[in-house]
């Protein structure tokens, strides 16, 4: 392993550090509108595409 190398990988390991750090050390509050957000993603994210509510697109004569 090059000089290179080796500074590409503990800049990438101190960045995953200080982003452990800064999720470890947030507030509940924080933590809970994070989880809300998330939560309502994946819901929306079933809604549309796993129980496929959405029509079905249909291409115009325009379009074709």
């Amino acid at each position: 392993m090059n000089l290179y190398n080796l500074r590409i990988y503990i800049i990438e390991w101190l960045q995953y550090a200080i982003h452990f750090l800064q999720l470890y050390f947030q507030s509940t509050h924080t933590i809970r509108m994070e989880n809300i957000a998330l939560r309502s993603q994946l819901a929306l994210y079933v809604q549309r595409y796993e129980k496929e509510t959405l029509p079905k697109p249909t291409p115009t004569p325009a379009f074709r």
